[in-house]
């Protein structure tokens, strides 16, 4: 897992989460392009970009997407990271035309 280079897309995540380890797991299998940053919420850098964006504690029970500026959680970090990976995966973007409160539930 790529820690230290923030260039490209940041995955902010907890490192004591089963889930998210699965999930990132499961994510660095099938990326494409080695483009994606993975920092725990716990380590110094992730404090500091925890702390520099104001996360709340809701944002924090799931996986934090940055991107572009922009900070995506809950399902649209989830579907917004499918157009990293290999293979059909990147179809699932296509549930983001769902409101969020809907995708939120059903995630």
């Amino acid at each position: 897992m790529k820690k230290n280079n923030l260039k490209g897309s940041i995955i902010l995540f907890d490192a004591t989460s089963k889930s998210h380890k699965k999930l990132l797991q499961f994510i660095e299998k099938r990326e494409k392009e080695n483009t994606l940053t993975f920092v725990p919420f716990h380590s110094e850098i992730g404090q500091v970009v925890i702390q520099k964006l104001n996360l709340t504690k809701k944002q924090l029970s799931s996986i934090v997407l940055l991107e572009n500026g922009q900070r995506y959680t809950q399902s649209t970090a989830i579907l917004k990271l499918t157009r990293y990976l290999k293979g059909g995966w990147s179809l699932a973007t296509i549930f983001l035309i769902l409101p969020k409160i809907i995708r939120d539930i059903v995630f």
